[in-house]
């Protein structure tokens, strides 16, 4: 409720830009979008899980499209386009030296951080992967997100007020999961709390040394089976 007070107080008299809907359809001819009601990241419909492109052709979807937010439906739904999201702003520019596909692909920003645009190929886990790194009192602060399903907003307000801005729009390079690489120290989340559980309160969090995600998935699924 706090939230959407914000976004409502930070955005009152603004506008949406009346074209942005088109040009992302041009850009984006396979991806499914979502409404989101504007100055957040609350979608407006309930089951877009489960939406499909089909869902592009519906009038009624479109008209709420223009008058809100518009996200991505990140995965199978939209071809395999799915995001980075980092939320720290000298993480933009550490993700970029690590993965040189990134420096000419979409990126969307509005306040600090941004998502990094990208087109799977092959198998890659299809959910969300929160990433955590240590600040300077070796606390687990956010990172960032792979973003395998779920939404992705690309266009529309922020809760601060200023608008989202997109680079290099439509430009997806296709990759494998493994060609995502992360920063030194930055962890997936669920690998994480799985070596804290098993070491002594007084040893600092140690650096995994994961080149990529893909070692991530492969061990993932492991972890959930045997994490209590």
């Amino acid at each position: 409720l706090d939230e959407l007070v914000r976004a409502i107080k930070n955005n009152i008299g603004k506008r949406l830009e009346p074209e942005r809907l088109e040009e992302l359809m041009a850009a984006m001819p396979d991806a499914v979008f979502v409404p989101q009601i504007v100055g957040t990241k609350h979608p407006y419909v309930k089951g877009y899980p489960a939406f499909t492109l089909q869902v592009m052709q519906d009038e009624r979807h479109l008209r709420l499209l223009k008058k809100m937010n518009i996200s991505m439906l990140n995965g199978t739904p939209s071809n395999n386009r799915c995001t980075l999201d980092v939320d720290l702003g000298e993480g933009v520019d550490q993700f970029k030296q690590l993965n040189r596909w990134s420096r000419e692909c979409q990126f969307s920003t509005a306040r600090r951080g941004g998502n990094f645009g990208f087109q799977l190929v092959g198998d890659y886990p299809h959910k969300v992967i929160h990433l955590l790194t240590p600040d300077k009192e070796n606390k687990l602060v956010a990172w960032g997100e792979f973003r395998g399903a779920e939404l992705t907003t690309l266009s529309g307000l922020h809760e601060c007020g200023k608008p989202y801005m997109i680079k290099n729009l439509g430009v997806f390079p296709a990759i494998h999961f493994r060609d995502i690489k992360l920063p030194d120290g930055v962890e997936p989340e669920r690998l994480v709390v799985r070596v804290q559980r098993t070491q002594s309160p007084s040893k600092k969090y140690p650096s995994l040394d994961l080149s990529g995600l893909e070692k991530v998935h492969r061990v993932a699924k492991g972890i959930e089976a045997r994490c209590p």
